[in-house]
C-alpha cells in the first residue's frame, strides 16, 4: 500500500482501490495495517495466527455487516473485502483480538502501539531513514 505520512498532523493519507484518497490519524492507520498484516494472504504476520484464530477475527469484521456466521463466510469464499471494508471501530476490536490471540505484548494493544511509536522516535533521533509504519527502511 502506498501512503504518505504527515508529521505535522500525525496523519496518513492513502488511496483506495477506487482512487479515492483517505486521510486518517496515524494510530487508526497503524491498527488497520496490523490487521491486514495478520489476515491478508500476503501479510507479513499471516503465519502468526492459526486457522481458527483467523476465522474468529474474520467473523468479527463488519465489511458485509456485523454478525456474519461461518456458513455465510464460507459461502462467500471468505471474501477479503469483508475485512478490507470494515469500519475503523471494528478493526480496533479485531486488532485487540489478534494481539491477545498471538500474545503480542501480553495482549496489550496500546502497549504494542506505544512501543512502535517509541521505536520510530528513537530511529528518527539517530537520523536513520524510516518508514513510520514499518520502521527502518
Amino acid at each position: 500500500m502506498n501512503y504518505t505520512y504527515n508529521e505535522q498532523t500525525d496523519t496518513v493519507s492513502y488511496e483506495l482501490f477506487n482512487n479515492e484518497t483517505v486521510t486518517v490519524d496515524f494510530k487508526t492507520f497503524w491498527i488497520r495495517q496490523l490487521v491486514m498484516d495478520h489476515m491478508h494472504y500476503n501479510g507479513k504476520f499471516k503465519n502468526m495466527v492459526n486457522g481458527q484464530q483467523w476465522l474468529e477475527a474474520y467473523l468479527l469484521c463488519d465489511g458485509f455487516g456485523k454478525g456474519i456466521d461461518p456458513l455465510m463466510a464460507a459461502s462467500q469464499s471468505y471474501d477479503w473485502s469483508h475485512v478490507r471494508d470494515s469500519s475503523d471501530e471494528t478493526l480496533l476490536e479485531v486488532a485487540q483480538y489478534l494481539a491477545t490471540a498471538v500474545n503480542w505484548f501480553g495482549g496489550d494493544l496500546e502497549a504494542m502501539y506505544q512501543q512502535h511509536r517509541n521505536d520510530v522516535n528513537r530511529i528518527k533521533i539517530n537520523n536513520s531513514e524510516i518508514d513510520m509504519l514499518l520502521g527502518v527502511v
